[in-house]
């Protein structure tokens, strides 16, 4: 008499192997998703470090931006980027409105496009009416940080008001 051996059929294995291979398969997807949104992230973040620093440089030129648009493409992080500055005037009268775009340079796009593609943008203000009020000045040596108005002057220290100090 022939019993029946310990093991597992055939069709178990198959559907075994199945139920493996789908997982495998969700598992690759998944962590394909991740990496592509990882490399978005990348992209976005060192695409608005790009466009602050323009806005940046513009506010610190000695002279104002011309209005209208202007672009190029610099190397940042390994990589060429594109960038688009579109300056107009506000309704006040001196102040403009600066918009830095910026997104990675590739072979199909030329410089002066704007297909409204752009990784990130950002927009801030130029002008004259911008600065702070007259007699304040930045506190560059201090912890504070910020603009102080006349900043009072530290008490002088005389004999008559220091306390005598205990003897040991």
């Amino acid at each position: 008499m022939h019993g029946r051996m310990p093991g597992f059929t055939l069709v178990e294995v198959l559907v075994a192997l199945a139920i493996v291979a789908i997982g495998m398969a969700a598992l690759l997807g998944a962590l394909s998703s991740s990496a592509s949104a990882t490399s978005h992230l990348r992209d976005r973040t060192f695409a608005e470090w790009i466009a602050l620093n323009h806005l940046s440089e513009t506010r610190l030129r000695a002279r104002p931006p011309e209005k209208g648009r202007t672009t190029g493409k610099l190397d940042f992080a390994g990589r060429t980027w594109q960038w688009q500055q579109l300056v107009e005037p506000m309704q006040i009268e001196g102040v403009l409105r600066v918009e830095v775009s910026a997104r990675p340079a590739s072979p199909e796009t030329r410089t002066g496009e704007n297909d409204g593609a752009w990784t990130a943008t950002v927009s801030g203000t130029y002008g004259a009416a911008l600065a702070p009020p007259s007699g304040a000045e930045p506190d560059w040596d201090g912890n504070q940080g910020a603009l102080q108005q006349n900043p009072p002057a530290e008490p002088a220290a005389s004999a008559a008001s220091v306390p005598d100090a205990p003897a040991p």
